[in-house]
């Protein structure tokens, strides 16, 4: 886990897993004598779940099973009337977690086929997951899948996110979502 501290502050409140304050926010206002400074904080998680089932016409099977996980915590802390912050602090965590069950002997034709199957479900999870859905449905349609050596070939793709914002005090709205570009900006024509 990285975290950024800006400054220290003693009385910062802890927001558990759901965004709700865990009771050191101090009844829900701000401690005493301060009573023009405002709490904000963020939460916001993704989860990006594979799972791919592969069965040979030998009957050997094979389960992958791959989870992403991402976290981003955020709280900031400002006094009424102020454009600046007077305290940020973030922090970010990620984790992979990857199971493979192999059920039976692999031939090198199997585990040909079966790499293949692996690397197209691979490109179609990035596109998924990068929110090209379009663009994923279309390679699962053109999914090339050696039939003389795989029987039996299934995936199923999933991705979560959760974002929570709570203000203690005099709190400013959360920020707009920012749409993301529907392609990636073009270069630049040489001259003419």
């Amino acid at each position: 886990m990285e975290a950024v501290i800006l400054t220290p502050s003693a009385w910062l409140p802890s927001f558990d897993r759901h965004g709700a304050c865990d009771g050191t926010c101090h009844g829900g206002r701000p401690p005493a004598g301060n009573a023009e400074t405002s709490v904000a904080a963020l939460r916001y998680r993704r989860s990006e779940r594979t799972t791919l089932y592969i069965e040979t016409r030998e009957g050997d099977v094979v389960r992958l099973r791959i989870e992403a996980r991402s976290a981003l915590d955020a709280k900031a802390t400002w006094a009424a009337g102020e454009v600046d912050f007077q305290e940020a602090q973030a922090s970010a965590r990620s984790a992979l977690k990857i199971r493979l069950r192999v059920e039976g002997d692999l031939n090198a034709d199997e585990l040909s086929a079966i790499r293949s199957v692996v690397e197209q479900a691979s490109g179609l999870a990035a596109e998924l997951f990068a929110g090209e859905a379009p663009k994923a449905f279309a390679s699962a349609a053109a999914l090339e899948i050696d039939g003389a050596q795989l029987a039996r070939v299934g995936f199923r793709l999933s991705v979560r996110e959760h974002l929570t914002y709570a203000a203690i005090g005099s709190h400013r709205p959360a920020p707009a979502a920012v749409p993301a570009p529907e392609h990636e900006p073009s270069a630049t024509a040489p001259p003419a």
